[in-house]
């Protein structure tokens, strides 16, 4: 990375966590917001324009707009999908680079009893969640954003054995640094305990960042 972009996103950093000391988490949805913008702006001003990632950049930006309005039933429904949907096109760019893999039986078997393990922790988060924020979606939403965080994680860690470069280590940061955001955001907003706040919104730069300097890097020969 640029030593710019290192301090750009240091300061961000910064920024995010005055902004949840000084003003609150009501004012921090805009200033997530606003750090996203910036992320988009800075994408484009590189001159990197590669449609699925803009396609997965803009998914981000408006679940982040939404999200400004969480309580709002149908635009939380809304953050929901779009940030499905961007964890989706993710896992679509990097198909390519993956098809090819071979999985043995005893991988076979420990993904799935893992994929089991994970079901069942999602199943036992979402019934943490108090009835009175729960609605007719809730839980169709919550186990389908549950699996894809787990296909995410499965897809980087898969591409990152493959290429074992910087460009596969920067996706590995930022798609574990945006799986825990959204678990810490689950733990501050539902489970209220704000000191999660501040690990969210780390998790969050850091994962936005770095999945902007895993776009940013040249795409390397692919292995055998």
């Amino acid at each position: 990375m640029d030593r710019w972009y290192k301090i750009l996103l240091v300061f961000l950093l910064i920024a995010n966590f005055a902004e949840i000391y000084f003003f609150g988490v009501e004012v921090d949805r805009w200033s997530r917001f606003i750090t996203m913008v910036l992320f988009f702006i800075v994408y484009l001003v590189r001159g990197s324009t590669k449609p699925i990632y803009i396609l997965i950049l803009s998914l981000f930006l408006v679940c982040d707009y939404f999200l400004i309005y969480y309580e709002n039933v149908t635009l939380k429904a809304l953050t929901y999908l779009t940030r499905i949907l961007a964890y989706l096109f993710i896992i679509i760019s990097l198909w390519p680079s993956l098809r090819k893999l071979k999985i043995n039986l005893f991988s076979g078997i420990i993904t799935i009893f893992v994929v089991g393990l994970n079901i069942y922790l999602i199943h036992a988060m979402s019934e943490s969640v108090p009835e009175n924020m729960r609605s007719d979606y809730f839980f169709p939403l919550f186990y389908l954003f549950g699996i894809v965080l787990l296909a995410l994680a499965a897809a980087a860690i898969s591409y990152h054995n493959r290429f074992g470069n910087m460009k596969s280590f920067f996706l590995v940061v930022s798609s574990f640094g945006l799986i825990l955001s959204d678990i810490f955001y689950y733990i501050a907003y539902y489970l209220e305990f704000e000191t999660f706040w501040y690990l969210d919104r780390l998790a969050n730069v850091i994962g936005i960042g770095m999945f902007l300097a895993f776009a940013f890097r040249k795409t390397t020969a692919v292995s055998a």
